[in-house]
């Protein structure tokens, strides 16, 4: 987390305020319920977004390309969550 909270602040100081966040990555199958699964994508998610609003440059706002939680988890409306 340390890295991509460093790359992201260079990356803001540069002048890139457009953001892409997707820890996709960290979902963990193994676990029975679809919200267990992605916990700890949509947490890396919440922290890293925070963390991208704490550096935002007076005058500016980044814009943090993130999963739609709500919308994304209609896709599987009838799984159990």
């Amino acid at each position: 987390m340390q890295t991509i909270k460093a790359l992201t602040q260079e990356a803001i100081e540069a002048g890139f305020y457009n953001i892409d966040v997707d820890p996709s990555t960290l979902v963990d199958y193994s676990k029975p319920t679809l919200m267990e699964q992605q916990k700890e994508n949509y947490e890396c998610t919440a922290e890293v977004t925070a963390f991208i609003r704490s550096l935002e440059p007076e005058g500016y706002h980044c814009f943090c390309g993130c999963r739609d939680w709500p919308h994304w988890r209609q896709k599987f409306h009838g799984r159990r969550v």
